[in-house]
């Protein structure tokens, strides 16, 4: 079937008026899920997961107790802040050292633990705790005249402390601790204790010098910059005035 329309007065093919309609109207949709899906992958993008860590240095040192350790607060304008890590580890020797005074063989066992310990401010038992054993067996040849725990009848064993402990913290309570403008408390502890057993006539000296690296991991979202979705409501105007014209065009 044919259908013919009148040019003299302005009217064209009716198949064809409606063929480009559908055409202008199905160009522009296209246009607007192309745009949203590009302003989605914009603010996808900038919405990303992003980590700033501190690390303080605690020297080494003897047993200390309740050592406050500052750091400073994650900034709110930066973006969402999702979790803190937080991550223990140790520095330092242990030393043990053991004398034979007697006119013969002798032998000794010495068993040393140091415990360091991390506590948030208000809390009852530590966050962290970084423990480490030292336990040997040292033998020494008949007293050579010199306490100096070396030469034939003196033994010195030092040891690296590595020890190490983290912790990831997500709760509403925990994240409001390390999030502001100002600074975020806690207390670091050292412990040591030691067991020996030997024979008679021996002299022993125990030390530990026992110091920290402690890092703060701020893992967060960053914030969306306006101009993107000021962008999206842009691209979403200028398409809804288009399919607007298209309904008044065809």
């Amino acid at each position: 079937m044919k259908f013919s329309g009148d040019t003299r007065y302005g009217r064209a093919d009716v198949p064809e008026q409606i063929w480009r309609g559908f055409r202008f109207w199905a160009g522009n949709s296209l246009k607007l899920v192309f745009s949203l899906i590009f302003c989605g992958v914009c603010i996808h993008a900038e919405a990303a997961l992003s980590s700033i860590s501190v690390t303080v240095s605690v020297p080494q040192q003897e047993d200390f107790s309740d050592l406050p350790i500052t750091f400073q607060q994650f900034d709110p304008t930066l973006g969402k802040l999702s979790s803190v890590e937080i991550i223990l580890t140790g520095t330092g020797e242990l030393t043990q050292q053991f004398e034979n005074r007697a006119s013969t063989r002798n032998s000794a066992r010495i068993r040393q633990t140091v415990t360091l310990s991390l506590t948030m401010a208000d809390a009852n038992k530590p966050l962290l705790s970084a423990k480490q054993t030292e336990k040997n067996k040292y033998k020494a040849d008949p007293f050579d005249g010199d306490i100096d725990f070396g030469g034939t009848s003196g033994v010195t064993g030092i040891y690296d402390f590595t020890a190490s402990d983290d912790e990831v913290l997500q709760t509403k309570k925990n994240l409001a601790m390390f999030t502001g403008t100002g600074l975020a408390d806690m207390f670091l502890s050292s412990e040591s204790r030691f067991h020996i057993s030997s024979g008679k006539n021996a002299s022993f000296a125990i030390d530990s010098l026992t110091g920290a690296d402690i890092t703060v991991i701020y893992n967060y979202i960053t914030v969306p910059e306006t101009a993107w979705f000021g962008g999206l409501a842009g691209t979403v105007g200028l398409v809804w005035a288009l399919r607007s014209r298209t309904r008044t065009d065809v």
